[in-house]
């Protein structure tokens, strides 16, 4: 059986690393008080919360990031 859990339409897969330990690192940051409520929104609309769509939708830009411009990474990396 996958270890990926749909919750709402968000799949949730590697995510199960912050209960096991494997997320370490915290991030903060801002949002204005629309876009916090927009989040907010589409975080009920998925039944999940909004760290776990946060987290969801960084590691899916950064994926893609990886993906699709592998050379933009490389230099955010520090490598030439």
């Amino acid at each position: 059986m996958s270890d990926k859990i749909r919750r709402g339409n968000v799949e949730k897969s590697q995510f199960s690393d912050v209960k096991r330990g494997g997320m370490t690192h915290k991030v903060t940051f801002r949002l204005d008080a629309k876009h916090h409520q927009e989040l907010e929104s589409c975080a009920d609309t998925f039944h999940a919360s909004v760290a776990f769509l946060v987290r969801h939708l960084v590691v899916r830009f950064l994926e893609d990031q990886r993906r699709n411009n592998p050379t933009s990474v490389a230099r955010l990396r520090g490598m030439p």
